[in-house]
């Protein structure tokens, strides 16, 4: 028996009567009755407990500061907790079921440095004596920020280093960085109104990462941003359905629309921008004078970024003696002609501190400001010229061709003259431009070469990402062949030096990421490998590294049949540990059998096997082969009707099955069948998503017409 709550954000007046906006502050007196043998938590200690007369127990909380209504929570369950207390009598516990009692360590012990780092950082402690981090078995947010009673789904909060991998971990510290760094912003300082989430959001995303490097200075948490948050959201913010970070709620059903990835990644890009050029330490001063005083003022150069949609990209143009820089808006199709400027009072101009460093002084990082227009650079000497060092800045680069191919060789001669973020950040942006049709693709492969001496995660992660549009958008064409062999041959020379490595969280995951591409696309020893481990561990149970815990079931589904998909279902429901029956869902759709996949799609309407919290998770591991993309597709179209009933008033869950689902589809037939169930029967709560969806469609109709026969022929005549 558990009870936990959810109120973000407009639920409290489900729960009490009430002015049920976050400006509207009160301090709120909750008492909870509930069975014995269970414990109740709310946002303040207990004060004392009673006994009623038929037995119950009735436990009084203390009253809270002033606070917002969305905030407010409780909790009733039977959880063990691993406790510790400060010198000045604060209290942090870390709960979960008994049986998972052994997964809270590294949560706490996370949770009790970082709330030492705020504190100091702010200079202000929390209001609330106590800080009880509760994990929930089943909860459809992530996590929620609940002042003094932080609840979370358990794959955000427990980790079992025997058996959770380093992706688990590094997420468990996001999330709990996070949740904590809401203390300060979001719970003591709150956002007038729904239009200012991203207040709330981009401030907490942006912390979490600076206290993260405080901890751990070793993972380079800023480098691995760029690929895991920054990358993903200038996808979503270069479609003309964007919307601003800062944009205008007038009816409570919008809210739950607003929290989404502009607001949590672009708010926090914007903010790690600002930090980057105004210096860390003036940063912390306006957020330890917006923490007492709930008010941040960032003027007119901020306010290009955050109330206007999309960002720019910057032309960089060689002109002999110096290098001319200007500026337009990036759109990912059309070549971002189809925009009407007029639409925003700064006419889709920013802004823009332009960082650089050239070929003669590569460590001497200089900036210039492109102020809403053009500038120049006056040359040092001959040779490449790198913008955007370290990819600080919310914007992307487009060099002229021969720039390109000086970068290109740099990266052939000797890769780490850039720094990681700045080889990702040229991979990234290379992709980009030439799904935008703004650069070649022979330009962007060729620069690619050199990943057969990459040793760094943070661009392999941005050259995979890109691929995995490839990859789908050609995934039923021939040209498929040509590209699986092209990735062989740059991934098997990193396999064959990376596998045995297992030191630091950063190889680990390279490891892993290695591993799993190299199983993708047929590296037989890396096949061999994962099949090999599989069977020892099906048969007798043997284990194996936890970082490679998921390539190994993947290729197990994969390779196996009706026999290995049900040892593994079997294992995914039997397990204590959530992030292991995360892995071995994801390994489900891995399977070439379609009747298993329709078996595995159809549960997510069946509760008892497919949790609410984890339908929008399935749907996404569905996206992963061309077979379960074409099964789900089907399904969405077939069983719209059910989904719009049981899902429909989660925004979060229709938004993520329509985005998921639709990201590779490419044809006009497919096209005119969404536009008319969109049409005929919209979504209840996700309207954008619909919207976002179909104009992601159109523009990936434009690109297989332009781009496709120029892939193949790259691949043909270079890989065959």
């Amino acid at each position: 028996l558990l009870a936990s709550s959810q109120l973000q954000s407009t639920d409290a007046r489900r729960v009490f009567p009430c002015f049920d906006e976050p400006d509207f502050k009160a301090t709120f007196k909750i008492s909870i009755t509930h069975q014995p043998g269970y414990q109740a938590f709310s946002n303040m200690p207990a004060v004392h407990t009673t006994t009623t007369a038929d037995g119950w127990i009735r436990s009084d909380f203390d009253i809270t500061p002033k606070m917002s209504t969305y905030i407010l929570a409780f909790v009733v369950a039977d959880f063990r907790s691993r406790n510790h207390t400060f010198k000045n009598g604060y209290s942090l516990r870390v709960w979960a079921r008994p049986d998972a009692y052994a997964q809270t360590e590294h949560g706490l012990n996370f949770a009790v440095k970082t709330y030492i780092f705020f504190t100091d950082y702010f200079g202000i402690p929390d209001v609330v004596p106590k800080a009880d981090h509760v994990a929930v078995p089943d909860f459809s947010a992530g996590a929620m920020e609940n002042w003094g009673l932080v609840i979370y789904r358990e794959t955000a909060l427990l980790y079992d280093p025997l058996v959770s991998s380093s992706s688990n971990k590094y997420m468990v510290t996001l999330i709990v960085a996070h949740e904590i760094a809401h203390t300060w912003f979001g719970n003591m300082a709150t956002m007038r109104w729904w239009d200012d989430l991203w207040l709330n959001e981009g401030f907490a995303s942006i912390l979490m990462y600076i206290a993260m490097d405080h901890v751990y200075p070793e993972w380079n948490v800023f480098a691995i941003q760029v690929v895991e948050d920054i990358f993903p959201v200038m996808v979503k913010d270069a479609l003309i359905t964007s919307h601003p970070v800062s944009t205008e709620i007038k009816d409570p059903t919008d809210i739950q629309q607003s929290f989404d990835s502009i607001s949590y990644n672009k708010g926090m890009a914007v903010l790690r921008m600002l930090r980057s050029f105004i210096g860390p330490s003036n940063f912390r001063k306006g957020l330890q004078w917006y923490a007492v005083n709930g008010t941040f003022v960032i003027g007119r150069i901020m306010d290009t970024w955050t109330r206007q949609m999309g960002y720019p990209m910057v032309h960089v143009v060689d002109r002999g003696g110096y290098y001319e820089l200007h500026q337009s808006r990036f759109l990912l199709h059309d070549n971002g002609t189809q925009y009407n400027a007029s639409e925003t009072p700064y006419g889709y101009k920013w802004y823009i501190p332009f960082t650089y460093v050239t070929q003669r002084k590569p460590q001497d990082v200089k900036i210039t400001w492109l102020d809403m227009d053009s500038t120049s650079i006056q040359k040092d000497s001959k040779g490449w010229l790198l913008g955007n060092y370290e990819y600080t800045g919310f914007f992307r680069v487009l060099y002229e061709k021969p720039m390109w191919g000086q970068l290109a060789d740099q990266l052939h001669k000797d890769h780490t003259v850039f720094p990681e973020a700045s080889r990702a950040g040229l991979i990234g942006d290379a992709f980009s431009f030439s799904r935008a049709n703004l650069l070649n693709y022979d330009v962007t492969l060729n620069l690619t070469r050199y990943l057969k001496a990459e040793k760094s995660y943070v661009p392999w992660r941005a050259f995979l990402d890109s691929m995995e549009f490839l990859r789908g958008m050609i995934s039923t064409r021939a040209a498929y062949v040509h590209l699986q062999r092209y990735l062989r041959r740059l991934v098997e020379p990193v396999f064959n030096n990376t596998y045995s490595q297992d030191t630091t969280l950063r190889e680990r995951y390279l490891r892993r990421v290695i591993l799993s591409i190299a199983c993708d696309v047929g590296v037989t020893h890396a096949v061999e490998t994962a099949k090999r481990l599989f069977k020892n561990w099906m048969e007798v149970g043997q284990s194996h590294p936890a970082d490679l815990s998921l390539p190994v079931y993947s290729v197990g589904v994969r390779e196996g049949g009706v026999e290995e998909w049900d040892f593994v279902w079997n294992k995914s429901q039997s397990t204590k540990v959530a992030s292991e029956r995360d892995m071995m869902m994801e390994a489900l759709a891995q399977t070439q059998k379609s009747f298993l996949l329709w078996r595995y799609i159809q549960w997510i309407f069946d509760s008892d096997k497919i949790k609410m919290q984890d339908v929008r998770v399935v749907i996404s591991y569905f996206t992963k082969t061309p077979l379960a993309r074409m099964v789900s597709l089907q399904f969405l179209m077939s069983r719209w009707d059910e989904m719009n009933r049981r899902f429909g008033e989660d925004a979060f869950v229709m938004r993520e099955v329509i985005q998921e689902v639709t990201t590779y589809v490419n044809t006009e037939f497919q096209l005119h069948q969404l536009e008319r169930l969109f049409h005929e029967k919209p979504p209840k709560t996700a309207s954008k998503a619909t919207e976002n969806a179909l104009a992601l469609i159109r523009a990936n109709i434009d690109w297989m017409a332009q781009n496709y026969d120029k892939i193949d022929n790259w691949l043909q005549n270079n890989f065959t």
